[in-house]
């Protein structure tokens, strides 16, 4: 690992650089919105240039590359640059924190429409379940009713043969028992007709 390893791994980098390309220790506290804007002009157009300090180190060959990194041209930029950068990450996660929420918001709004339209469905689905149930209890009544006022009909005509067939055996019976009276007193007639010639 070389000795600039600390800041191109991410290590400790308000302690080791900072200090040297412009960027004061007031200005690290919270986020980039919070550096004036005319500052971070300053800062990304290099324009605002703090006197190198250096920072304590325990390695001593750390403290001779960090004052070699400090007296380089170009380094104010750098950091300007690195501050829009973070600003710029900064709207990019705020924007897509957006987004999200947006989606999501979009995405329970349908959810509680398709839930909606889900028990709107369901309920119709029952109504008109009811009313087919209605409409075939009042069919089978009308039915049963019918096939009662037919029954009724069929046993009053069922009793009106049986009392015609009652009448008419008897008529039948009293017409035969006549017929055979007659010829029993025709033939006693002629059998007394027939002794006397």
């Amino acid at each position: 690992m070389n000795n600039h390893g600390d800041f191109r791994n991410g290590h400790d980098r308000g302690s080791s650089l900072f200090p040297y390309v412009g960027v004061r220790e007031r200005d690290l506290e919270g986020s980039i919105d919070a550096i004036p804007v005319d500052r971070l002009a300053a800062l990304v157009n290099g324009e605002d240039h703090i006197p190198a300090v250096p920072t304590m180190t325990a390695d001593p060959q750390q403290a001779e590359v960090e004052e070699d990194d400090a007296g380089a041209e170009g380094v104010g930029p750098a950091a300007g640059l690195l501050a829009l950068a973070q600003k710029v990450h900064d709207e990019y996660v705020a924007e897509g924190q957006a987004r999200y929420d947006s989606l999501i918001a979009e995405a329970e709004a349908l959810l509680a429409e398709a839930n909606a339209e889900r028990e709107h469905m369901i309920t119709a689905a029952r109504e008109r379940s009811t009313e087919m149930v209605g409409e075939a209890r009042q069919q089978r009544d009308a039915m049963l009713h019918d096939l009662g006022s037919e029954r009724g009909l069929l046993e009053k005509k069922i009793e009106d043969l049986r009392t015609f067939e009652r009448g008419h055996r008897a008529l039948m019976k009293s017409y035969l028992e006549g017929q055979l009276i007659e010829l029993e007193n025709g033939g006693a007639d002629q059998t007394g007709s027939d002794a006397g010639n």
